[in-house]
C-alpha cells in the first residue's frame, strides 16, 4: 500500500515515550516520501537537540521547502506564531509535521488554536503528515481536534480523569493504561483512512 496523509495524537505522561515513536513515525513517513521534515519544539525539552534548528517559522519553511534541509527543528513563542505556522503548512503543504506538546497552541478555554485546527482538518488535501503530543487527553486539547486524527496513540497515563475518558470514550481498560511500561502504548484507530506506522 502507498503511503497516505494521516494524522496521529500520542498522549501519556511525561518520559512514557511518545516523542520517540512520534518522532520514529514522522522519519518513517518521511524515507517512504523523500519530503522533509518540520518538527515543533514546543517546550524545548531536549528532544531534538542533535536537530538543525530555524530561528523562525518562515526561516524553517524556507529551508524545508528550497531543500535546503530535510529535517529542522523551531520553538515558537506565541501563539500567533504557530497561526501563522498552520496557515503556511495548509498553503504550502507536502511535508511531515510533529508538534511536541500541541495542548500549548489549542485550547478551548483560552480560544486558542484556530489556525492550528483548521490545519488539523485539511491533512489530507495538503498531503500531510501530522504527529502531535501531549500528556493531558482530558485537558485543554480540543475533542475536535482529538478527532481530526483516525490514530491515538495512548502511553502510560495515571491521571484519573483521563483514564476516565479512555474508559467512557475509546474502551481502555484504565488499570492496563496505568501499568503501561516506557516505551509500551495502544493505538486506537479512530477512523477509516489507513494510518501510517
Amino acid at each position: 500500500m502507498s503511503w497516505k496523509p494521516y494524522c496521529a495524537w500520542y498522549v501519556g505522561c511525561p518520559a512514557a515515550g511518545k516523542t520517540y515513536l512520534a518522532l520514529q513515525n514522522v522519519r518513517a513517513d518521511q524515507a517512504a516520501t523523500g519530503r522533509p521534515v518540520l518538527l515543533v519544539d514546543s517546550t524545548e525539552a531536549g528532544n531534538f537537540d542533535d536537530v538543525r534548528r530555524a530561528t523562525s517559522a518562515e526561516d524553517a519553511l524556507i529551508a524545508l521547502y528550497t531543500g535546503d534541509a530535510r529535517e529542522i527543528a523551531w520553538t515558537p513563542h506565541e501563539p500567533e506564531e504557530v497561526d501563522a505556522l498552520a496557515r503556511a503548512l495548509r498553503a504550502g503543504g507536502r511535508l511531515h509535521v510533529l508538534i511536541d506538546e500541541a495542548a500549548f497552541w489549542l485550547s478551548s478555554s483560552r480560544a486558542r488554536g484556530g489556525a492550528l485546527l483548521r490545519l488539523l482538518r485539511a491533512f489530507r488535501h495538503c498531503e500531510l503528515s501530522v504527529h502531535l503530543t501531549t500528556q493531558h487527553l482530558s485537558g485543554d486539547v480540543p475533542q475536535e481536534a482529538l478527532s481530526c486524527a483516525p490514530a491515538l496513540y495512548v502511553f502510560r497515563t495515571t491521571s484519573g480523569p483521563a483514564l476516565q475518558v479512555l474508559k467512557d470514550r475509546y474502551s481502555q481498560n484504565p488499570q492496563e493504561i496505568e501499568t503501561l511500561a516506557q516505551y509500551e502504548f495502544r493505538k486506537i484507530e479512530l477512523g477509516f483512512t489507513p494510518t501510517g506506522p
